[in-house]
């Protein structure tokens, strides 16, 4: 049977790039594996040892993949990999923190995922132009112009992790991953 710490370990010997090849930037990736390697939780100088990037970067991609939930503080000042991150349908999870409440992955988009990340990152979510860039449909464009290119790339980590619903995900495609050969 095959385990979570079994896919953990199978993604820890991907180069970095493999990791999260929607990104433009490598670092996040490289981030990524470094935490998946490790034996334990992480800290900072470790990280920044092992991917060999400015504490500027590191602070600006940690932050990142810690708002999408993909790595998650431990220990105090250390990370470790969430290898399904709460939004993804097969874990059947809630956000943390709103157990008894109804944010769940039955009731979650990718916008809702984005937007919970933009206000975790610190960005204003009453300035008119995000406003406007989470209409329906969301306007990535002008998603882009209120937060910065790199959001483009990080709905197109989000959109295949998210449960397919034509309401709720509007526009983005959802790519099926198949592991091996399908049984007769």
């Amino acid at each position: 049977m095959l385990t979570i710490a079994d896919v953990g370990h199978a993604l820890a010997a991907l180069p970095g790039d493999r990791l999260l090849p929607s990104l433009s930037a490598p670092t996040p990736g490289k981030i990524l594996k470094a935490v998946l390697a490790a034996d334990e939780p992480i800290g900072r100088s470790d990280i920044l040892e092992r991917v060999g990037c400015s504490g500027v970067t590191y602070g600006k991609h940690i932050d990142r993949l810690a708002a999408f939930d993909i790595l998650q503080r431990v220990d105090g000042r250390k990370w470790t990999v969430a290898i399904a991150p709460w939004y993804v349908p097969e874990i059947d999870a809630t956000k943390p923190g709103y157990e008894n409440e109804s944010v769940s992955i039955n009731t979650t988009t990718v916008d809702g995922v984005l937007f919970d990340a933009l206000e975790e990152l610190g960005y204003d979510l009453g300035d008119p132009e995000l406003i406007s860039a989470f209409g329906q449909p969301l306007d990535r464009v002008a998603l882009m112009g209120a937060v910065g290119p790199w959001i483009d790339d990080w709905l197109n980590v989000l959109a295949p992790l998210l449960k397919p619903k034509p309401d709720a995900v509007q526009r983005f495609d959802h790519d099926v991953v198949t592991l091996g050969e399908k049984p007769d």
